[in-house]
């Protein structure tokens, strides 16, 4: 049995394009993030992109029932933003709490969305370090609203940028 060598502690299905590249590689934004974030600390995670908000729900389940039983050994779980609502309104503390409790292999984010992270003052100074928590408020006020990935263009200005977003 070799699993145990050649397959990561945890896989964690997130939000995110579900089609990986031509060479087989991730290209959900969201598993590449995490993938690079928590590298060092969690070496032994996999995160892998597993469609939009309603897709993780059922692509995640279907992997988790088909993958557990060729890796026994590997912990399976999805990692969904918070903002499971299909009208698009807020998720509620309780519809959370609702959602986690329908399995023990089910985790949410506090926050709406990734960017209610990455985009945090915190983050965004260490890349540019000139913008100040005043100019930082005026484009972003509130870092746990669910409006926040509207407000990139504005905090781009505030950066000082001119082009799109990229992943670089």
């Amino acid at each position: 049995d070799l699993t145990g060598l050649l397959s990561p502690e945890r896989i964690m299905y997130c939000e995110g394009r579900k089609e990986p590249s031509d060479d087989g590689s991730e290209q959900g934004l969201d598993a590449e993030i995490y993938n690079t974030i928590f590298e060092e600390e969690y070496s032994d995670t996999l995160f892998v992109s597993s469609g939009g908000n309603t897709e993780l729900d059922k692509y995640g389940e279907i992997a988790i029932a088909v993958l557990r039983k060729a890796f026994q050994d590997v912990e399976l779980l999805i990692l969904k933003d918070m903002d499971i609502n299909d009208d698009g309104s807020e998720t509620t503390d309780e519809q959370r709490a609702s959602w986690l409790s329908e399995s023990q292999n089910r985790r949410m984010l506090k926050r709406k969305e990734m960017e209610n992270y990455v985009l945090d003052h915190e983050i965004v100074n260490k890349a540019y370090v000139d913008l100040t928590e005043e100019d930082y408020k005026k484009a972003i006020p509130d870092i746990t609203a669910s409006d926040v990935k509207e407000k990139v263009g504005d905090l781009m200005k505030a950066c000082g940028l001119n082009t799109g977003m990229s992943k670089a």
